[in-house]
């Protein structure tokens, strides 16, 4: 597990902990050991280099107190959650073909994939897509989102 070098602690670690406040909550995500992540930034990078890539950030969170949920239960102490993007850029839209591109988002899918399914908190969800191209500092890249929700 990646430490953060303010003493964050890693993904796994702080999120078995409790997600306590959102600042926990999205350093600890931010720390996702994703295989081929080349840098990761505690928030969107105001420019990326080739040298970056692939790079992974995450969106502001948001969180819910749970009062609406279906997550409601008489074992659980509380349904709150917590949500945050990860966005993860591979490479400008303008390099390579489809082809190359097509399958480095694949395989950072199922990347990211197997970094969240290792999360060890009991409800964690998500929704993941590699169509959408994503933009950052007005360049187009090919990538990977996913949206990520905690609950407990």
């Amino acid at each position: 597990v990646r430490r953060h070098s303010r003493g964050w602690p890693g993904a796994t670690e702080a999120i078995q902990a409790r997600m306590t406040t959102l600042q926990n909550f999205y350093y600890a995500l931010s720390r996702l050991n994703v295989t081929g992540v080349g840098r990761t930034y505690e928030y969107e990078p105001d420019s990326l280099t080739t040298a970056d890539l692939p790079a992974l950030w995450l969106a502001l969170p948001s969180t819910d107190d749970g009062q609406t949920s279906n997550w409601a239960t008489a074992c659980e102490a509380t349904v709150k959650s917590r949500s945050a993007q990860v966005i993860i850029v591979i490479e400008p839209a303008g390099q390579d073909t489809p082809a190359p591109n097509t399958r480095a988002v694949l395989k950072m899918m199922d990347a990211l994939e197997t970094a969240l399914d290792a999360l060890a908190y009991p409800l964690v969800e998500y929704t993941m897509s590699g169509g959408e191209p994503i933009v950052t500092a007005l360049v187009q890249y090919w990538g990977v989102t996913a949206n990520v929700t905690i609950r407990g």
